[in-house]
C-alpha cells in the first residue's frame, strides 16, 4: 500500500488537532507506521532533504552531546 503525501499531511493534521483538542486518533498498525515512515522517507528524498548534503554535518555536536549524557551517573 502506497501512502500519498496527502496522507501523510492529514494524519500529521490529525496528530495536532489531538494535542490541541486532546482527540481520540486510532492507533496505527504496525504495517501503517511502516509505510508512513517509507512515505515520510520518499517526500524528504523528493524535497531535497536527504540524504543531507554533508552527512558528517553536525556530527561534533552530537559527540559532545553524547558524552555528556554517557559522563552522567545514574545513581545518586
Amino acid at each position: 500500500m502506497k501512502v500519498s503525501d496527502i496522507e501523510i499531511r492529514e494524519y500529521f493534521a490529525a496528530r495536532e488537532r489531538y494535542d490541541e483538542e486532546e482527540l481520540d486518533i486510532p492507533e496505527l498498525t504496525l504495517e501503517q507506521k511502516l509505510d508512513l515512515m517509507d512515505a515520510m522517507y520518499q517526500l524528504s528524498v523528493e524535497l531535497g532533504k536527504f540524504p543531507p548534503e554533508d552527512p558528517l554535518e553536525g556530527i561534533e555536536t552530537k559527540i559532545e552531546l553524547a558524552r555528556i549524557i554517557n559522563s552522567v551517573s545514574t545513581t545518586p
